[in-house]
């Protein structure tokens, strides 16, 4: 009667838990972004840490379990396998993109992503996408690929933590953005003339401030939880580096300095932090975005509990400027009650029945909004 082979050394019981680890692994990788969103930053570090070497010592052990188990067709075949797969799988998630909100191209420094709708007739308005201080591409594929099912050429553009950009939100020179608008311009299904930007949180930040600086190029703003402000850049180790976000013709952008303390970023949220860097009168002046230069109308969404900044606050504050200027293009906030930042987490504000609601309304004005501005 056959048997089941088994270890003869101690290396059994590692063997099962690095079996296991490694399958809960596999399951982090596929859910990483997830983890990420709702803010478990730490827990996300230190399973990718862990998780390689637990899937080096599986391959290990595995081979061990092998040697001490010659049989052909025998079941540690499976695990020795497995953990082959799990090192692969790994590996080409980290430097291969394999999936649409995962993919991106590099080109003349640019790094990009196009979502084009599936059926065309006649050119369509174009969409471009930034996602926030998350960096990379992955939030703005993620806004671009829904577009796309909308009729619109949707191009995601990363501008910081990818390849050869910028490691972190510091110092990013708003020239590089004129080179997707030149990409855009080369697309002969697009509209050259309907060019919109969407921008979530920094995002939101960024598209404001690209509507101000090239007027003749975005003729629509999309700014979900946005800033009325430019903010010091995101350095979440060394919030001490002061620098600004932007630059502009080689000048770092004024910026408005992070001023906190130990109690205004408990629990990792960052409203209290901005709500006193806001105060900062000497600096908010010249770190507002003239908003009043934007060449089109303009949609500001918020939620009215985010725990990140005050998104709701600074957006009434766009639409104050807007209006003290005699702004002649169409302009709106969506203010939603029971709503965090970006509708994204609760973790990030606002109940789920509240973010569930406000993504979906948003959504559908977002759409509604596009539409007449590209009549």
């Amino acid at each position: 009667m056959h048997t089941a082979p088994k270890f003869t050394s101690t290396s059994s019981k590692l063997f099962w838990i690095t079996l296991v680890w490694g399958i809960i692994f596999a399951f982090i990788r596929l859910f990483e972004f997830s983890l990420i969103y709702a803010g478990y930053f730490v827990v996300y570090s230190i399973a990718m840490a862990v998780g390689y070497l637990g899937l080096l010592t599986l391959f290990i052990l595995s081979i061990i379990y092998w040697r001490e188990n010659r049989k052909i067709v025998s079941w540690p075949y499976i695990p020795l396998l497995l953990s082959i797969l799990l090192i692969v799988c790994g590996l080409m998630k980290s430097f291969f993109p394999m999936h649409s909100i995962y993919g991106y191209q590099n080109a003349n420094e640019l790094i990009y992503q196009w979502h084009m709708p599936g059926h065309i007739d006649g050119k369509v308005p174009a969409i471009v996408c930034f996602g926030g201080s998350e960096g990379g591409i992955y939030g703005a594929n993620i806004m671009a690929e829904k577009f796309s099912r909308n009729n619109y050429a949707a191009l995601a553009i990363a501008y910081f933590n990818l390849d050869s950009l910028p490691k972190e939100l510091e110092n990013i020179p708003l020239e590089y953005f004129e080179k997707a608008f030149k990409l855009i311009k080369s697309n002969p299904m697009v509209d050259t003339n309907k060019i919109a930007v969407y921008g979530g949180s920094r995002g939101a930040e960024l598209a404001l401030l690209l509507a101000t600086k090239y007027p003749d190029e975005i003729k629509a703003v999309v700014a979900m939880a946005p800033s009325a402000y430019v903010f010091q850049g995101f350095t979440p180790h060394d919030l001490t580096r002061r620098n600004s976000s932007w630059s502009y013709n080689k000048q770092p952008l004024p910026f408005i300095p992070y001023l906190y303390d130990e109690t205004a970023l408990k629990g990792g949220n960052t409203l209290g932090m901005f709500i006193i860097s806001i105060g900062q009168l000497e600096y908010r002046d010249a770190a507002t975005i003239e908003v009043e230069k934007i060449n089109g109308p303009v949609l500001l969404i918020s939620g009215e509990d985010d725990q990140i900044w005050p998104s709701s606050l600074m957006a009434e504050q766009i639409v104050k400027r807007l209006k003290d200027h005699n702004f002649h293009f169409m302009y709106k906030h969506l203010n939603y009650k029971n709503a965090g930042h970006a509708f994204m987490t609760t973790s990030w504000g606002g109940t789920k029945e509240g973010n569930d609601f406000a993504e979906s309304d948003s959504w559908n004005k977002t759409l509604a909004f596009l539409h007449d501005a590209f009549k």
